[in-house]
């Protein structure tokens, strides 16, 4: 799953050849038929199968059919086949450890130019090679909480210590790849399964404490973003009058007063004076700033700009002249604020968000923007779900809706993000089945667990909390690896996990 869509399919087949191999159908039938669950969790691919005949695109709903396809398949190949011995079981989680730990390694390596891939690497999300960085985010997060796990269950003290040392590169990899849904996955997640495990072994007392701190934490670090947004994100008006006409080399300045674009609290589009960045600029470096792009896709002139702000210097050939030639490299690499030098790679990440923020709620567009393309994107799916609340509107019908909701209402989604979905698992559910269909999902992610007793075990618990969390932020069921990695799991948690790791170790006594 981590390694690309190669090994994914090479597998799937695998398992679908290994289960006709084996035989035995009879068994199988009786497998199916007490486990009603698996005709439960097969129901969500018919209810999409249904939705295609009112789909205003049958080629997508075609599209979204093939990539839900193991829906369908993996509880029923699963399912009814019997559990893994536990050696096997557990070296299965090992054998998933380890491919996402050479998937990091090998995105951090391209990330820090010691390997350089063929196909060109925009931003930090285009290091991950094999599947998306959200993907590779969750895997690690997953992967942290089966460490966690081993830590307490393996005797052996040099395997104990190689649990805790990737423990910590997979925290280290999520900070050092601003990857703020891992980490929020990984510790909100963390502590919820911390409290439900205890609340579930009958160590109320340390639920009770845990409950209190979880929101102490929560009020603390609420006061100190307020504070810190408050502080980088204040609009200050000032007085068109007292502002200088002319630079030292006696230019004119463009002051844009209507704009609220700030960096680090200070005002971008005042004090701009073209003309002397222009011809600066172009005599250090060799991507032309009227015109000319950074690293990122961005204006580069709106870069620098933007830069020379979050100094608090104006915006004219004597501020220009301050700047090192690393400081030109960073703007040419897309870097829009100074104190990115100083900041970890999770400090510029959520100084990006609030960014984001802050000007989407001043009439900025959110394209490009993953924070605020969502907020867009979720309100959109919202006033769609309200026009067709009861079937939705078709499997595969979500972007020929949503670009008719643009055309009808506007938005300030560039053009070429709109063919984005919800990025919100349960919206995208509700949009193309309607409500009724949500609840179906809903029923069947809690039914299945319920009928096979596996709300009691670690493994499925910390698999469902970091899915349904991730269902929060993105759709992951709306692409083939993301499908492909809930279903699997799932299945293998409810159906394949042997008694001896769904429990305890103190249990098996009982």
């Amino acid at each position: 799953m981590s390694l690309g869509k190669f090994f994914l399919g090479g597998s799937i087949f695998i398992i679908c050849i290994n289960w006709g191999l084996e035989g035995n159908f009879r068994a199988k039938w009786r497998l199916f038929r007490a486990r009603p669950s698996i005709a439960i969790l097969m129901g969500l691919f018919v209810l999409h199968l249904i939705g295609a005949i009112w789909s205003p695109d049958s080629h997508e709903a075609w599209n979204d059919l093939k990539i839900k396809l193991p829906i369908l398949l993996i509880p029923l190949l699963i399912g009814t086949s019997q559990p893994l011995e536990k050696k096997v079981f557990e070296y299965l989680l090992l054998i998933f450890v380890i491919a996402v730990f050479i998937s990091s390694l090998i995105t951090i390596l391209v990330v820090n130019g010691i390997y350089i891939p063929k196909k060109p690497i925009l931003n930090i999300r285009d290091a991950s090679l094999f599947v998306p960085l959200i993907r590779l985010s969750l895997m690690s997060a997953l992967s942290v909480f089966f460490l966690s796990r081993w830590i307490f269950r393996l005797q052996n003290f040099i395997l104990r210590i190689s649990a805790v040392f990737l423990i910590a590169w997979f925290i280290w990899f999520l900070q050092n790849m601003q990857s703020l849904t891992g980490l929020v996955i990984l510790f909100s997640g963390g502590y919820i399964l911390l409290v439900t495990m205890a609340f579930i072994y009958r160590k109320r007392i340390f639920a009770m404490f845990l409950l209190p701190a979880f929101v102490i934490v929560g009020i603390v670090g609420g006061i100190y973003a307020e504070q810190l947004y408050t502080k980088l994100f204040t609009f200050q008006a000032v007085d068109a009058a007292k502002l200088d006409k002319f630079t030292s080399r006696g230019h004119t300045y463009e002051h844009n007063l209507k704009s609220t674009m700030i960096e680090n609290g200070n005002q971008v589009q005042i004090y701009c004076c073209w003309y002397e960045l222009d011809s600066a600029w172009n005599t250090r470096s060799k991507i032309v700033l009227n015109g000319g792009k950074d690293v990122n896709g961005n204006p580069v002139s709106s870069t620098l700009i933007r830069y020379l702000a979050s100094k608090g210097w104006r915006k004219d050939a004597d501020a220009f002249s301050k700047l090192s030639a690393v400081e030109i490299t960073a703007i040419e690499n897309g870097v829009t604020n100074a104190l990115d030098a100083d900041r970890s790679p999770l400090e510029k990440r959520v100084y990006q968000v609030f960014w984001e923020i802050y000007h989407y709620t001043h009439g900025a567009s959110p394209s490009g923007n993953s924070v605020t393309m969502r907020l867009e994107l979720a309100n959109t799916a919202y006033k769609t779900i309200k026009q067709h609340p009861w079937i939705g509107v078709g499997t595969g019908g979500q972007q020929k809706t949503f670009a008719a909701q643009y055309k009808k209402e506007g938005t300030n989604l560039g053009k070429e993000w709109q063919w984005l979905h919800s990025h919100n698992q349960l919206l995208s559910v509700a949009v193309s089945l309607g409500i009724p269909g949500l609840l179906y999902f809903l029923f069947s992610l809690w039914y299945a667990p319920r009928s096979m007793k596996r709300w009691r075990s670690y493994l499925y618990l910390a698999f469902f909390i970091v899915f349904f969390l991730s269902f929060l932020d993105d759709d992951t069921l709306e692409t083939s690896q993301g499908v492909n990695f809930f279903v699997f799991f799932n299945a293998l948690f409810l159906y394949s996990m042997p008694r001896e790791s769904a429990i305890r170790t103190d249990e098996l006594d009982n």
